[in-house]
Formats: C-alpha cells, structure tokens, sequence
C-alpha cells in the first residue's frame, strides 16, 4: 500500500523528511490506565447561566460536548465578585457584612449545564471581598463564618438544586498570598474540609490549586496541617510566562509535565498513602501570557497532545487544560467556535479511554508515540505526535493485534485543518506513513476482520 497521502503527506515538495520508527505491542499492558476522566477542561464560564446554563449558549454547550471532557472544573476568578454586575459573580454584596450566595444565579447556571454527563470538580476559589485582609489573605476572626459560607453553597448546590457534585477543590493560587504562612492556610483548608465531610461523608474535598507546586517546602508546610483532609491535590502549571522560548522548548517543557505530579506525590506520601488521593493538575496551557498566539495556532495543539500523554504517564487522575473557551486560553474561542486544540480533546477522549499499552519510538524528539486498547469495547489506537519541526516518514510496527487485517481509521490536526484517511495494519510497519510538520495523528482500529481456517 502507498503511503497515507489523503491529508498527511506536505503541500511542499522540497521539505526535509524525517525517517521514525516505532513499536507498539498491544499484548503488554502497563500500570497507567486512561479513564473518562483523564482528559479534562477548565470551564471558566461554568458561573454564567448565559453561556452555560439557562438561558444559554447553544454553541458553546454543542461544542463542549463534542470535546467531551470525562471531568469539568467550574473554576473562574470572578466567582467571589458582584453577582448583579460580573458575568460570572456568585455573591451578593461581596463587600458588605450582608455577603452571601446569589442561590437564584447559581440555579440557572447549572440548569441545562454540560448534559452530556461529565463528573464536576467545583473550585470555591477564596472569600468574599469584605472577609478579606486587603493582602488575599482571609481575617482570623472571620475563620467560622467562611467555612458556614462555603456550607452554604455546599447545600445550595446539593440539597436544594440537588445537583450531587461529589468533588469540591478549595481555592486557587492562594500558596501566593500565604507564602510565608503555609501552615495556615493547611488549618483554614483543614476546618473547611472537615466541616465539609462531616456534612456530608461521601463528598471529595481538596485543593488547593497550588501555584508553585514545585516548590517542596512551602508544599510540605501546607500538608504538614492538611495531609489528613485531602482526599485529591491539584496545581497549575504554564510553561511560559512571555513569547521567548523556541517551539521545540515549549514541546520539551510539555513532556515534562508529568513530573510535577511525581514531586507532588512524594511531598504527600511522607504523611499518607498516596494510593487514597487523586492528582489534578487542573489549570495549565502552554503560557500564562495572553499575548501568545501559539496557544490558538498548532504550535498550541502538538504542545496539549505531549502535555496530556505525558501527565497521564505519569499517573494523574486528571488533566484539566485552561480552559475551554475564551479569546486567549480557550480550547472554543471567544464566540465559541472551536479552534483546532478542541479536536485533541474529541480524538483523545473518543480513542483512548482504555489501558495504556507498550509504545516507543525511534526518536521522542521527533515524533511521540501513546497507545491504549479497551477491552469493554474491543478497540486499539494511538497516536502520534509529530513534534520535529519536519515532515516525517513513520513506520510503526503493530504487535499484539488479534490474527487478521484491516485499517485503521486515522484522523489528523495540522496546520491545514483536520482530515481523515485509512491506512491498513499490514502496511503501517513497512510502507508507513507521512506525517506532515506540526500534526498530530490520532490512529483507530476501525474494521477489523478476523480470519477463520
């Protein structure tokens, strides 16, 4: 067979090609197991009943749905502004003693919110402007009436709208604000929690956003009084915080991502097991700085695919991008039309929701190999990143496939839109394929026919 040229092969005929190979063995299994919840999204607009809710956007709810998200983090920071003047306010009277949560808003947001069914994280991101010092940081004497405020939503949400959100993440980035006073933010993040649990036994609470998760010390200050009431961690990460890194190192800087939660988990596990705790790192994107436009353009969609393979590699629960739609960071852009990082999220959670399975490649600076097969459902695939800066000639050799042949189903994100075309098992390991600079190729077993003698 030919190579694959439907869409994978270059517009240019004089561009430099790369020869990779790789080998994928479906027969061994490893640990790391892809679930519903493993490829994840920020939604900042989750807070406005416009957008999310009733009334509504179509488009945006149509367009999440096709990403399909296995988890939701509802995570905005406006949640603590004026709910008659901010979008995405949930309180009332922030700023006066009459503080309280705006239970009609919040009605209407979740009314008619993601239908499609995905698990909720819901971010209590800080306090009401008047419990605050004017630093960030909570006043002491205000310590039992904000954890009765988060109570509050906790009921509201639960009890009232009946809505069963079983995970609850306390605040977002506050290690910043107390950054010489992590043991206590652990005892306000302890008295919440616990008051938390004890309403309600079978609720997940955790937190706490970290800002600096890298940073050991301050993280073992805050676990020193938390460990016992954490039942998942999450943190931030962003590769850049201006426009002067290289693609390549951005791509670097995705592949190891994963590391942060090997550092988060061995903070945790000198307090507890960490097999008890799930691991979000829930608020991440190639930088922090919204001038950088390789967060919409491919540049953007190579970096998400690496940096998704590579925390699920390294065993997080969850994976959860900034964030779903917006002008700068969104997956949908502002009016919610989906940029071209959108599709990673429906090929990764369409495919490879399964066990993770033996993959390696020639060279994983040119091109990045992730492989799983799900035994319910019968299906194989991977994909592959093509992260060289060239256009590649891969050639995979496929192990561990049930007797037969057939084709698999591959569709592509370049930076000439997304495509699709077959190519047959028996010829993936010996004529290959082209894959095209900047692409990322996601592969699925799509008409396999088993041979009886």
């Amino acid at each position: 067979m030919k190579h694959l040229i439907l869409f994978l092969i270059s517009l240019s005929l004089c561009t430099a090609i790369v020869d990779v190979t790789g080998l994928i063995d479906w027969s061994n299994t490893t640990n790391v197991k892809i679930s519903r919840l493993s490829f994840g999204l920020d939604a900042f607009y989750c807070f406005d009943p416009a957008v999310a809710g009733t009334p509504g956007n179509q488009i945006y709810k149509t367009n999440v749905a096709l990403m399909n998200p296995g988890l939701i983090r509802c995570y905005n920071p406006e949640q603590m502004d004026d709910s008659k003047r901010n979008p995405n306010g949930w309180v009332m009277e922030p700023d006066t003693k009459n503080y309280r949560w705006d239970a009609e808003k919040i009605s209407r947001a979740f009314d008619g919110a993601y239908s499609y069914g995905p698990e909720i994280i819901l971010n209590i991101e800080g306090w009401p402007e008047f419990l605050d010092d004017g630093t960030g940081k909570l006043k002491t004497e205000f310590y039992d009436d904000y954890t009765n405020f988060v109570l509050d939503l906790v009921k509201i949400v639960n009890v009232h709208l009946k809505k069963n959100i079983t995970r609850w993440e306390l605040f977002s980035g506050k290690d910043e604000e107390y950054s010489i006073l992590m043991e206590e933010l652990g005892r306000i993040y302890a008295t919440v929690a616990s008051a938390i649990r004890k309403f309600d036994p079978k609720l997940k609470i955790g937190g706490i956003g970290f800002q600096y998760p890298e940073n050991i010390v301050k993280v073992d200050q805050f676990l020193s009084t938390a460990f016992q009431d954490l039942d998942f961690m999450s943190w931030k990460y962003f590769s850049e915080s201006g426009n002067s890194s290289t693609n390549a190192a951005l791509w670097d800087s995705a592949m190891k991502s994963g590391t942060v939660t090997a550092i988060v988990r061995s903070n945790l596990s000198k307090y507890r097991a960490t097999s008890e705790v799930e691991f979000f790192q829930d608020e991440w994107n190639l930088s922090s700085d919204p001038s950088d436009i390789r967060m919409r353009n491919n540049i953007g969609v190579v970096y998400d695919a690496l940096a998704l393979i590579y925390v699920a590699r390294a065993g997080a629960t969850s994976s959860l991008a900034r964030s779903e739609a917006g002008i700068n960071f969104g997956k949908l852009d502002n009016n919610f039309g989906r940029r071209d990082s959108s599709w990673v999220w429906e090929l990764f959670n369409a495919n490879l929701v399964g066990n993770a399975v033996y993959s390696s490649s020639s060279n994983d600076r040119d091109v990045v190999l992730f492989a799983t097969k799900n035994t319910t459902s019968g299906s194989y695939s991977f994909v592959a990143v093509n992260r060289s800066g060239q256009d590649v000639n891969l050639k995979v050799t496929p192990k561990g496939l049930p007797e037969g042949r057939g084709s698999f189903k591959v569709t592509a994100i370049t930076d000439h839109g997304i495509s699709s075309g077959s190519v047959n098992v028996a010829s993936l390991g010996t004529t290959g394929i082209r894959l095209v600079t900047n692409a990322v190729a996601v592969f699925a077993l799509s008409s396999y026919c088993l041979l009886y003698t």
